[in-house]
């Protein structure tokens, strides 16, 4: 919404028992209400919109609260039977006050949180305006701007000075330690001595790409390099400190860095004795609280306050006298009015922080924006690592990176740009949009003019082959093969086979992978009120009773099997959707915490972040995964079917689980289209991923109807089913010679089709294909795209097409 959206309204404050100067504040419209300055209509927001509430109260005083929506009725798709005396519902808090039962004036203002677009445009405006004095080490702004070199070429290989022992020892290192593989190895090396101080590594989903970066950082820590480690979102981070911490060298300093652990901290210090904090802050900003729960003994302001009360009480450190100073004033401000923000704590702090960041940290893990706080500016990195760079805008390495640049000179890029591409949340019309949404990771890849050497991972480790095998053959051209460990069948992965076996006949094989066709006459998609996001309530109903039953479970074994089978955690499943309307799964869970016996386990499937957007994905990998389509059109199975038939949007959503998935959706309709012939609704290029799903998961005998999961898995009085009722009564009888006959059809690319089109995803994969002429081409051909088609083909023959 526009900073500027504001009015009066009233409003009825409630406390929250338990946190300490929280209020759920809620709000009635009157309609409109303009001010002499703005002529914008005071609308209706949606969940998690941040708002700011100003208070009137006695005197003329007011109290100034910021907040995010919890509960807008209406404008989401749960129907609601009883009206409300309310539009919308506003968690906030600060400072403690008696409102009583009495409605008050309110002043409401939807604001957007500037601070990381602020970040991205001084970072970058530093990047393009300001020379290095650094005199070796990568060319940050030749890489990102491709300006002229700052850096003589023989300077650029920070590593060019490395013993050639000590280089075969960090590599027989990681062989043996980490246990990566040839490619994963020369990964490394490249991060180490790569010809101009810049490491690309590219691979498809479950190649080791985290797990090889993390043993690369490591290994620079090692050596007594210091390392930034970044991504583009916290739950990607996550992940990489995870895998750098299981072979952690304990004189290693590692800390997560969260840049909104400031927030965090102040909700805790107004939660009361035995309060739950998990329910009240969680689910407020689940991904903040996830971050911050992942690796707590890491992170940086628990590290610095732990450093703080050693170095007071030990005399002979530098900084005893300010640390046992602000210790001190911390102790008797508890005492009083004042906050320990004052002048004299603040300053105290400040050289603190300071020293802590330059003496006593060897590598921090944190998000693009986060790199750029100001708690952190003394950090002075010699290597960085930019993980799932693919997902990452030009701001954003700029972001990562700025800070730093006069001391980085080793740059590593790793990510699979057949994902998802960087995010925009303005899409105003104008030339640089295309620039953002091209990350800088797939520009050094494909740019004719820029011949960047990269290292490709081949194998997958994560997937059952059940689940992998799709996007291997569909999106990566049968280019990746599995890893023999990944048809290992884990406890985890043994007790929901189990789970889904009770179905008996209604599913047609025991296969990993499961489609639920969710196409009764309850089952239609709904618009959220006034926005395109859409949510289906007869899919999240179904997950929702599937997740219970999951942590329910009790595994059936034999006596001295036992090791075999292992309880299901909420650790273990993650929830998808495409989109954001359809996350109100996460409060259907929070619904059944009172009536359920698991209420521990759903809080915390809520609180540890288990529901996501397909976009808020990347960069993490469960055993179970639920993915809900959502979208159904009884009418029109194709409409409104082009946001989840995104190439990118699909390889995340089908390469995420690693023991189970189960995916919601209109099959049957989507299956009725899929098998139209050529020139009926599946005609388009766009839809050319989704239909090879469709068909792939029908003739594999993956999909079950919705009938069959109720009767036998959600019933309170589970029945015995004699037959699969979608492959029985729905969709008895397709031909799937002519299924594989449809497939060796080639297809035919468009003319002025750009090896950089996003049309498709084909055109995105580094294969041969972007080498073939596009048909009825012209005869007369530029300069550049010479230059393209002889780098694609060098691309190709890297693959070893």
């Amino acid at each position: 919404m526009s900073a500027s959206t504001k009015g009066d309204c009233k409003a009825l404050l409630e406390s929250i028992d338990g946190l300490k100067g929280g209020y759920y504040v809620k709000i009635r419209l009157p309609g409109t209400q303009n001010n002499e300055d703005d002529d914008f209509e005071l609308v209706k927001p949606i969940l998690g919109t941040r708002v700011m509430i100003h208070v009137s109260i006695m005197c003329g005083e007011k109290i100034s609260y910021e907040g995010q929506v919890v509960e807008a009725p209406g404008s989401e798709d749960i129907d609601v039977d009883e009206s409300k005396d309310f539009d919308f519902v506003v968690h906030v808090i600060g400072r403690p006050y008696e409102f009583g039962t009495t409605t008050h004036v309110v002043n409401i203002e939807y604001i957007d949180d500037k601070t990381t677009a602020d970040r991205a445009r001084i970072a970058t405006e530093n990047m393009a305006s300001m020379s290095l004095k650094r005199t070796e080490g990568v060319d940050m702004q030749g890489v990102i701007f491709r300006t002229q070199p700052t850096i003589a070429p023989e300077n650029l290989n920070a590593g060019r000075d490395m013993h050639p022992e000590t280089l075969c020892k960090v590599l027989e290192d990681v062989k043996t330690k980490w246990r990566l593989k040839k490619t994963q190895i020369d990964a490394v090396k490249e991060t180490l001595v790569s010809d101009n101080g810049l490491a690309l590594i590219y691979g498809s989903p479950g190649t080791g790409k985290t797990t090889t970066t993390a043993a690369a950082a490591h290994e620079h820590c090692e050596m007594g390099r210091k390392v930034i480690y970044v991504c583009n979102s916290n739950k990607a981070v996550n992940a990489a400190l995870d895998s750098f911490r299981k072979k952690q060298n304990p004189k290693i300093s590692a800390i997560r860095f969260v840049g909104g652990y400031q927030t965090y901290e102040k909700y805790t210090q107004a939660v009361v004795p035995g309060a739950n904090l998990e329910e009240l802050v969680s689910a407020i900003n689940p991904t903040m609280t996830a971050a911050m729960k992942a690796n707590p003994d890491t992170l940086f302001h628990v590290q610095l306050r732990k450093q703080i009360d050693l170095w007071a009480a030990a005399p002979e450190h530098k900084m005893h006298r300010e640390a046992k100073d602000y210790v001190e004033k911390l102790a008797a401000d508890k005492n009083t009015k004042a906050s320990d923000n004052t002048k004299a704590s603040k300053g105290l702090q400040e050289m603190l922080t300071q020293w802590f960041v330059e003496h006593n940290i060897d590598i921090i893990f944190t998000t693009c924006s986060s790199a750029s706080h100001s708690s952190i500016q003394h950090f002075k990195p010699s290597s960085a690592f930019i993980d799932e760079a693919g997902h990452a805008t030009i701001p954003d390495v700029c972001m990562a990176v700025d800070p730093f640049k006069e001391h980085v000179k080793s740059l590593t890029l790793s990510s699979d740009y057949n994902l998802l591409k960087p995010i925009i949340t303005t899409w105003n019309s104008n030339e640089a949009r295309f620039m953002l949404t091209d990350s800088l990771f797939r520009q050094l890849i494909n740019d004719p003019d820029r011949d960047m050497r990269y290292v490709t991972l081949r194998e997958q480790y994560r997937q059952h082959p059940d689940l992998s095998a799709w996007a291997i053959q569909t999106l990566y051209q049968g280019r990746v093969k599995d890893a023999p460990s990944a048809s290992q069948v884990t406890p985890v992965g043994r007790t929901v086979r189990q789970v889904f076996q009770q179905m008996g006949t209604g599913r047609k094989n025991k296969r990993c992978r499961m489609a639920i066709d969710v196409s009764g006459d309850d089952a239609v998609s709904k618009h959220f009120k006034d926005t395109t996001s859409y949510c289906n309530s007869e899919e999240a109903r179904i997950i929702v009773g599937l997740v219970r039953g999951l942590l329910a479970f009790k595994p059936n074994h034999t006596a001295g099997d036992e090791h075999k089978f292992a309880r299901i955690q909420p650790a273990h499943i993650n929830i998808i959707t495409p989109y954001k309307g359809q996350q109100h799964i996460r409060n259907m869970l929070m619904e059944k915490v009172q009536e359920s016996s698991e209420s521990e386990v759903l809080v915390k499937m809520v609180t540890d972040g288990a529901v996501n957007t397909t976009w808020g994905t990347p960069g993490s990998d469960v055993d179970i995964v639920f993915i809900s389509l959502c979208v159904r059109n009884p009418k029109k199975a194709m409409a409104n079917k082009k946001f989840i038939a995104l190439g990118n949007a699909l390889c995340v959503q089908n390469t995420r689980a690693r023991q189970f998935q189960v995916t919601c959706g209109n099959w049957n309709g989507w299956l009725e289209a899929a098998m139209e012939s050529t020139g009926g609704r599946i005609a388009s290029d766009h839809h050319k991923p989704f239909v090879s799903l469709t068909k792939d998961i029908y003739h594999k005998g993956d999909m079950v109807a919705w009938q069959d999961v109720d009767a036998t898995l959600l019933a309170q009085t589970p029945v015995t089913l004699k037959a699969s009722h979608f492959y029985t009564n729905v969709r008895p009888n397709i031909n799937a010679e002519k299924y594989r006959a449809d497939l060796k059809k080639p297809t035919k690319r468009k003319q002025g089709g750009s090896a950089y089109s996003m049309s498709s995803i084909r055109s995105d994969l580094p294969s041969s294909a972007a080498s073939v002429p596009v048909p009825d081409q012209p005869k007369t051909v530029s300069n550049r795209e010479l230059k393209r088609r002889m780098h694609a083909a060098k691309h190709a023959k890297d693959q070893g097409v």
